[in-house]
């Protein structure tokens, strides 16, 4: 039962444990805890350097006499560098004796000894942070600044690494907390994670890991620009996704100011084979790596697409030039050229492909009523290089409320579409990947409409309605494969419009459905009404320029 403060905001309390911040003390002359912990309590504090004189004055009763929470953050194991504790009887009470019953920054984490996981636990606080590789189960690490936590990789070694993390105590696993990260990979990557709160605990799993982990380092406070290369995530101001639990909270939390999370990535992708045919062109467009470059009021957005460098683009060297001014290193800028001139000269069987760019994220702007499930963004992915996740924006699917992600898993790569947008010079240029909508949004309503708003700015003059049907298009499952087929098909068809210079063109309700992705998976899909068409205007030369080009583009249907 606590006592005291129960009328006072919202704390994180859990079975085992207790997560207190400056504002359970504020305007508190006394905070107590009974019945907590059934026989002892461990207390675990940290503290900012403003706030070490406040904390100087929050006193713990203990049967010695009293102690102070600036002295429990200072104790630390000269030999491990973990964290140490007070260890206190069931009853705890914190008197606060400053001015007015004043509190600074602080987190205290108060944790019984019955809790699960007690026995392998390690804590350690961010400032200092300096863990050499050793077995361990569990690791958290606190502040009471928001800190960045990284581990190092392990490339040179061979075996796997399983991880995860939550934005707790060690003890909240079985609190229904959410996993907030995890990666097994082999070779293990390392992470870089973002804490916006005042702690994360790691877990490990002994069964995937096969030397020595836990590398870690860790800085504290937070920028306004994110390097997002890194496997790892960054969460909005004291986000946790503990079920029925209020948020941290701090007065050193911003959820004023901007973030820009900044991102770039190269790598390679396999090039196909051309097929013996002597299909060059089209061959080559599909196997190919397109970067493109979107810019919208004013911020650069890049993303990679499994689509392909055009290699009968009518201005390579404009193209190349595009490409070029996109990285925004001189060692990017290098190895690009580099690569691009191998890949002109055919000493290396790949393409280039990369992620880069910048997205602005307003925390405040986000749409939830009293800040109580901020934005996470998680960045990660199962399904290959980094390089191959995609951005969204009004596209993405929300999977929660008001938690949006960003991170792919196998099946989310392959179902989704995202609409990339290329302006240079006035001039828009529309290409999609050969992913598909989701369409398993939690609000139809507001997806549809993101839908039209997305086609409305990428394609000015462009209207497009969505019918919601309640019939299935296909009903049987041969229906649907060959339904599939047909539009990946018709997909294929339809890239080379996308690259016609500054022709209108009509596109037939087929092709259309094909662009978008209806697979038919659904018994509530979208469907395009009959007498609409979809008018596009797309920019460059087209793959086939010949009559015999023209003909097949015309019997497909996409030509006019």
């Amino acid at each position: 039962m606590y006592s005291h403060w129960l009328i006072v905001g919202g704390r994180i309390v859990f079975t085992n444990s207790a997560i207190l911040d400056e504002f359970d003390f504020k305007a508190q002359s006394k905070v107590t805890i009974d019945g907590l912990c059934r026989s002892t309590c461990l207390i675990y504090a940290s503290i900012t350097d403003e706030s070490k004189k406040l904390a100087q004055n929050l006193l713990i009763q203990t049967s010695k006499g009293f102690t102070t929470i600036a002295e429990i953050a200072d104790l630390r194991d000269p030999t491990t560098n973990q964290k140490l504790f007070l260890e206190n009887t069931a009853s705890l009470s914190i008197v606060n004796g400053n001015a007015g019953n004043a509190a600074g920054p602080l987190v205290l984490y108060v944790v019984s000894r019955a809790a699960e996981g007690f026995d392998f636990a390690e804590v350690y606080e961010a400032d200092g942070l300096g863990r050499v590789p050793k077995w361990s189960q569990s690791i958290t690490v606190m502040s009471a600044r928001p800190f960045t936590l990284k581990e190092a990789n392990y490339t040179a070694v061979a075996g796997p690494i399983g991880v995860s993390a939550i934005l707790t105590g060690f003890d909240a696993r079985s609190e229904g907390c959410k996993t907030v990260y995890s990666l097994n990979r082999d070779p293990f990557p390392g992470f870089t994670l973002t804490v916006n709160g005042p702690i994360v605990t790691l877990f490990y799993e002994p069964t995937q890991s096969h030397y020595p982990i836990g590398e870690l380092s860790a800085t504290t406070g937070m920028g306004e620009s994110f390097p997002m290369e890194p496997k790892g995530f960054v969460n909005s101001p004291g986000f946790h996704e503990c079920p029925g639990q209020p948020l941290f909270r701090s007065s050193l939390y911003d959820f004023t100011t901007p973030i820009v999370r900044s991102f770039h990535s190269f790598s390679y992708v396999p090039r196909l084979k051309r097929m013996r045919c002597g299909k060059k062109r089209s061959n080559e467009w599909m196997s190919l790596c397109a970067l493109l470059l979107s810019k919208r009021d004013g911020s650069d957005k890049i993303c990679a697409t499994l689509c392909a460098f055009h290699v009968s683009y009518a201005d390579r060297e404009e193209y190349e030039k595009n490409v070029l001014d996109a990285f925004q290193t001189i060692v990017m800028k290098i190895l690009l050229v580099l690569a691009l001139f191998l890949f002109a000269m055919g000493t290396i069987e790949a393409a280039v492909m990369g992620l880069f760019g910048t997205k602005m994220i307003n925390w405040a702007a986000s749409q939830h009523p009293g800040l109580d499930s901020p934005d996470v963004i998680r960045i990660g992915n199962q399904c290959g290089d980094f390089s191959q996740v995609y951005t969204r924006d009004n596209l993405r699917p929300k999977t929660g409320s008001g938690a949006y992600l960003v991170w792919k898993k196998e099946k989310e790569c392959v179902d989704e579409c995202a609409l990339l947008l290329s302006k240079r010079d006035g001039s828009d240029k529309i290409c999609t990947s050969l992913c598909k909508f989701h369409f398993s949004y939690a609000d139809r309503e507001e997806y549809q409409k993101n839908v039209m708003d997305a086609f409305r700015v990428f394609m000015e003059g462009s209207q497009l309605r969505l019918l919601d049907s309640t019939m299935p298009e296909c009903k049987h499952k041969n229906s649907r494969m060959a339904a599939k087929v047909s539009c990946q098909s018709q997909f294929k068809g339809f890239l080379p419009i996308l690259l016609d210079k500054k022709t209108n063109n009509v596109l037939r309700i087929a092709s259309t459905r094909s662009w978008i992705g209806l697979d038919c998976s659904s018994s509530n899909e979208w469907r395009w009404q009959n007498n609409e068409l979809l008018k596009f205007t797309s920019f460059d030369r087209p793959l086939g320029s010949n009559k015999h080009q023209q003909k097949k583009r015309r019997r497909a249907g996409l030509l006019p």
